[in-house]
C-alpha cells in the first residue's frame, strides 16, 4: 500500500479548507471566541456586575491562539527559504528525492501532537476540581485549543529540526568559502525562537502573579523554555558540524 504524501502541514490544510485567506480565518476564529465570552458572560450575569480583571483575563486567554495563528504564516515562509538554499547545497541526483521527503508531512504525528495537547490540558489542569460556571468551561476550552496548537507548534519545529539536522549530516555538499547559502538556515532558528519567546511574554502578560507561581505554570514555562533553547541550538550546532567536517575534510586533502 503507498502511503499518502501530504505536502501542507495540517493547520494550513484546516485553513485551506475553510477557502478563507490566513489572516481573515484567524479574524472569524478571533470573533468565535469573542462572541462565546460574551454568551458566557452573559449566563453567568457578569454584565450585571463591575466588569474586572478576571473577566477581561478571560478574553484575553484565545490571545495566544491567534498569536500562534498570525506568526505560523511567517515561520513556514522561513522555512521555505531553507529548502530553496538547502536545494543549493544538495546533489542534483538527490535533490528529488530529499526535497519530497523534507516538504512532507505525516499526519499521524500532527493528529497525535494536537491529541497529547489537549490531554496535556486536562492532566494539568484538573477541570473537575474548579470548573463551575460557563466562564470557566470558556476559560478550560480555550485552554485545550490553545495548548494542542502549541503542541502541534512544538512538534512542527522539533520535525524540521530533524530534517535539518538530517540534511547536514548525509546530503548537504558546503562550500566552506561561501556560506552565505547557510544564513537562512540562522534567520529560522532565530525566528522560531523568538516566536516562541513571543509567546511566553503574552502568556505570562495575562497571568497574575500567584498563578505564574503555581506548579502547573513552571511545568508549562519550563516545558516552554526548553523547547526554545533545543530549536535554536540544534538547528545551529548540527550547521556548524557540517562546516566542520568540511573543513577538516579539505584539510586532510591539504
Amino acid at each position: 500500500m503507498v502511503k499518502k504524501l501530504h505536502t501542507t502541514p495540517l493547520l494550513e490544510d484546516i485553513i485551506n479548507r475553510s477557502r478563507l485567506h490566513w489572516y481573515w480565518a484567524t479574524a472569524v476564529v478571533a470573533a468565535i471566541f469573542l462572541l462565546l465570552l460574551v454568551l458566557a458572560a452573559y449566563a453567568d450575569s457578569n454584565f450585571t456586575n463591575q466588569i474586572d480583571w478576571g473577566l477581561w483575563r478571560l478574553g484575553l486567554q484565545p490571545a495566544i491562539i491567534i498569536y500562534i495563528l498570525i506568526i505560523y504564516p511567517l515561520m513556514k515562509k522561513l522555512w521555505g527559504r531553507v529548502i530553496q538554499s538547502c536545494r543549493l547545497l544538495i546533489q542534483e541526483e538527490d535533490e528529488g528525492n530529499i526535497t519530497l521527503k523534507i516538504t512532507s508531512y505525516n499526519r499521524r504525528w500532527e493528529w497525535i501532537a494536537l491529541l497529547s495537547g489537549a490531554v496535556f490540558t486536562v492532566v494539568i489542569s484538573l477541570p473537575w476540581g474548579w470548573i463551575k460556571q460557563w466562564s470557566d468551561i470558556y476559560y478550560y476550552f480555550a485552554s485545550i485549543v490553545s495548548f494542542s496548537l502549541l503542541a502541534w507548534l512544538i512538534y512542527d519545529g522539533l520535525n524540521n529540526t530533524r530534517h535539518l539536522t538530517q540534511l547536514n549530516r548525509n546530503y548537504m555538499k558546503i562550500d566552506v568559502f561561501n556560506t552565505e547559502a547557510l544564513t537562512p538556515i540562522g534567520q529560522w532558528g532565530l525566528g522560531v525562537s523568538l516566536a516562541f519567546i513571543g509567546g511566553i511574554s503574552i502568556s505570562v502578560t495575562f497571568q497574575p502573579l500567584e498563578n505564574l507561581l503555581s506548579f502547573q505554570n513552571i511545568i508549562v514555562y519550563s516545558i516552554l523554555v526548553c523547547v526554545t533553547i533545543l530549536l535554536f541550538f540544534i538547528s545551529m550546532w548540527s550547521t556548524h558540524n557540517a562546516i566542520v567536517r568540511v573543513k577538516r575534510h579539505e584539510l586532510e586533502i591539504v
